[in-house]
């Protein structure tokens, strides 16, 4: 009876814990797109480095949509800084 009341109590929040996007994790396809390489070209950079290496889902993998994006600005601030030194 009390696990009743429980699942009944109207003040359960169903609000997502984590709600910001840098959170969201996406797959190889979503990555491609916003990076703008060829697959290949692409994993040549995660063993470079430059990107990060993908976090295991099951038998998927995906990545943290923020660390995509950072290493995109990273990237663009890196080539910015080098073209304003010439």
């Amino acid at each position: 009876m009390e696990v009743t009341n429980m699942l009944n109590n109207s003040n359960i929040n169903h609000t997502p814990i984590h709600t910001d996007p840098r959170v969201r994790i996406i797959r190889l396809p979503a990555v491609l797109e916003m990076v703008g390489l060829c697959r290949s070209s692409f994993y040549n950079k995660v063993k470079e480095g430059i990107f990060p290496k993908p976090t295991k889902l099951g038998r998927v993998s995906g990545w943290l949509e923020g660390e995509i994006t950072d290493c995109i600005y990273k990237q663009v601030n890196a080539q910015r800084n080098t073209d304003s030194t010439k």
